[in-house]
């Protein structure tokens, strides 16, 4: 599984790839204060209004190789608080 990894317009880390139905999903570091949360899923969906925005609230379906590939990235991420390339 390929991960293609940008800059959102906010300066936060958003790794984009696709899910076992070709679905286009994303992991991106969050703005949330505190300990460090990730947005993970996919990018189309059912959307809900949060502090005046728009977002997706969907789940990907994800294979055992894209789990691996996701895995690294949060035990990276759990390790120590960041997503990292």
């Amino acid at each position: 599984m390929k991960i293609e990894f940008v800059f959102t317009e906010r300066g936060f880390l958003r790794g984009n790839f696709l899910d076992a139905y070709n679905t286009p999903c994303s992991i991106q570091q969050s703005s949330i204060i505190g300990d460090g949360h990730l947005w993970l899923g996919c990018n189309e969906g059912n959307h809900i209004k949060h502090e005046g925005k728009t977002i997706c609230c969907a789940r990907m379906h994800i294979d055992r190789d894209m789990a691996r590939a996701l895995g690294e990235k949060l035990i990276d991420f759990a390790n120590t608080g960041e997503l990292k390339q």
